[in-house]
């Protein structure tokens, strides 16, 4: 794991509760969206290596979890968005989605991706209309292997939407032990500017933003 540029994790369980110092890396940049210390579950984490120049854009949205950073590169900067969409507010998936492409503007490349708890093996309504907002803002989904299995399913919920096919190669789906979900690995051709070698703990500020 430690050969990895970035790392992103979704549903880390954590709270204020829990100090970043337990979970460090050494030279990685931690950071963090935490659900807050009221509801059980949900949380994510982004470990970026501490070498790499970033940004953390902050994004708004309603019931979905979500988590940017910004990559700073010699031709141009990369977006990645890391969200968890938890299974009981699927209704409001689609009404997240819609303010994130309202609120941005993604002409660089682009990386929206994280357990969404839609498989995209199965035909639904929603699953349909994700696809075709995404592909109507230039994003195309690119796991096709199963990335959750339990003793009655196997279904592909953790997904990789991107607007810059070209830069992803080596896209494997690698199961393990510690988890149901299995890991999404993939490499990106970015030329990164790089920051000198000191790392630091930033936590995203908690989206406050009251639903429809």
């Amino acid at each position: 794991i430690m050969c990895h540029d970035i790392i992103c994790l979704s549903e880390t369980w954590l709270n204020s509760s829990h100090p970043s110092s337990h979970y460090q890396i050494p030279n990685y940049i931690l950071l963090r969206k935490d659900r807050g210390s009221s509801s059980r579950g949900g949380g994510l984490a982004i470990y970026l290596k501490n070498t790499i120049v970033n940004n953390i854009p902050q994004i708004f949205l309603s019931k979905t979890e979500c988590l940017s950073v910004e990559i700073v590169s010699n031709k141009s900067k990369n977006y990645i968005i890391l969200v968890y969409n938890p299974p009981s507010t699927n209704s409001w998936i689609m009404d997240d989605l819609e303010r994130l492409f309202e609120s941005r503007q993604f002409h660089q490349p682009t990386y929206i991706l994280g357990d969404f708890n839609i498989d995209w093996l199965k035909k639904s309504p929603l699953k349909n209309n994700i696809e075709d907002l995404m592909n109507l803002h230039g994003l195309q989904q690119l796991v096709t292997e199963r990335t959750r299995v339990t003793r009655d399913s196997k279904t592909i919920v953790d997904l990789v939407f991107t607007n810059s096919i070209s830069s992803v190669n080596q896209l494997k789906v690698l199961s393990w032990d510690i988890s149901d979900h299995f890991a999404v690995r993939f490499n990106v051709n970015i030329c990164v500017i790089k920051s000198p070698g000191y790392y630091k703990t930033q936590r995203a500020q908690k989206d406050r933003v009251r639903g429809k």
